[in-house]
C-alpha cells in the first residue's frame, strides 16, 4: 500500500486536497502527515457491520475519511465488491476516494446501504450537521458506523503532545467521547443500535506519550426516515 501510495502521489502527482468550514483549521495538515500510515482500528467498524445480515457483497459502501485506500480494501475483504465502495475525503490521490467534504456531499438522496464514518467526526466543528448529512445520503434502514478515539486530552495536553491542538475547543461545544453522544447526534433518525463499544477501559493518550492501545468509541446506528 505504501509503494502504491508513493507512486500515486510523488510520481503521479495526484495529491488533492481541499477544506472546509466546518472542519478544524490543521484537519488537512494533521492528515498529511499520516497520509501513508495504515492502521486497522477501522476493523472495530467492520468486522460487526459485516457480520449484520443486511450487509451483503452488493451493499452500497460509502466510507468517509479514509486518508488512503486501506480501509477500502479492508472493507472489500470482507465480501463487499470494490465497485460498490466509495471513498470520501479532503485528501485523495485515489480515483476510489472523492474530494469532498462530508458536511455537504454531492451524493444523491438515499444512496448508500452502508456509511463507514471512522475517526472523522472528531474533526468536525459542526458534528450534528455531519452526522445529518450521512443521514440523507443513506438509504431509510441502511447502517450508519460511527467510531472515535477515546481522549481525556485538554487543548494544552493535545498541544504538548503533538504541538498543536487537532479540536479548536473554543468551536466545540461538546467533545464527542461516547456511544450515548454519538447515537444522540441521529435524533430522531436514529433507529436500532446494532453495536455499542463504550470504551470499556478507558485508555487515552497522555501529553507526554502517544500509546499503542488507546480505546476507541464504535457504535453502528440504524437510519430510519
Amino acid at each position: 500500500m505504501k509503494i502504491r501510495i508513493f507512486v500515486l502521489v510523488k510520481l503521479g502527482k495526484r495529491l488533492k486536497t481541499m477544506n472546509s468550514e466546518n472542519a478544524f483549521d490543521v484537519t488537512v495538515m494533521h492528515n498529511l502527515k499520516g497520509l501513508y500510515h495504515c492502521n486497522d482500528r477501522v476493523k472495530l467498524l467492520i468486522k460487526p457491520l459485516t457480520a449484520i445480515e443486511k450487509v451483503n457483497k452488493n451493499s452500497k459502501v460509502l466510507i468517509i475519511g479514509p486518508r488512503n485506500e486501506h480501509d477500502l480494501y479492508l472493507m472489500a475483504s470482507e465480501g463487499i465488491k470494490m465497485s460498490n465502495i466509495t471513498g470520501l475525503d479532503l485528501i485523495t490521490y485515489s480515483s476510489r476516494i472523492k474530494i469532498g467534504d462530508m458536511h455537504e456531499m454531492e451524493f444523491a438522496d438515499d444512496t448508500f446501504d452502508v456509511v463507514v464514518f471512522g475517526w472523522t467526526l472528531s474533526y468536525s466543528s459542526q458534528p450534528e450537521k455531519a452526522i445529518q448529512e450521512i443521514v440523507r445520503v443513506t438509504k431509510s434502514g441502511g447502517l450508519v458506523a460511527v467510531g472515535v478515539e477515546y481522549t481525556n486530552l485538554s487543548k494544552e495536553d493535545s498541544e504538548s503532545l503533538l504541538g498543536y491542538s487537532i479540536q479548536e475547543h473554543e468551536k466545540l461545544q461538546d467533545r464527542i467521547n461516547s456511544t450515548k453522544q454519538i447515537i444522540n447526534l441521529f435524533g430522531s433518525n436514529g433507529g436500532k443500535v446494532y453495536f455499542d463499544h463504550d470504551a470499556p477501559l478507558k485508555r487515552s493518550h497522555t501529553s507526554k506519550e502517544k500509546i499503542q492501545n488507546v480505546s476507541n468509541v464504535a457504535a453502528i446506528v440504524e437510519v430510519i426516515k
